[in-house]
């Protein structure tokens, strides 16, 4: 009687340490595709800024235009500074 009651001890724990080990794993897993995604997508809004607004050797007034026009990446706030002048560019 105790032997069955013993390996059903041990069954127990072993799946709790099993399914311990998978949550674990899955967790892992979903942060790494998570933080891979976001790391593109703000590679990609980095790139699109660069690309249309900052290389279009555009005034002010037309770099504000157009970052207002550009499709704004969700979740994702940012800020054009003008280096040369030390004032926020975009948003305005």
């Amino acid at each position: 009687m105790k032997s069955i009651k013993l390996k059903l001890i041990f069954v127990y724990v072993g799946v709790f340490i099993v399914m311990i080990g998978s949550g674990i794993i899955i967790r892992i897993q979903v942060w790494s595709r998570e933080t891979q995604k976001a790391k593109l997508r703000l590679e990609e809004y980095a790139e699109k800024i660069n690309s249309e607004i900052i290389n279009g050797n555009k005034t002010a007034p037309q770099f504000q235009e157009a970052y207002k026009n550009m499709i704004q990446a969700p979740g994702i706030q940012s800020y054009v500074l003008d280096a040369q002048n030390l004032q926020t560019l975009a948003p305005a």
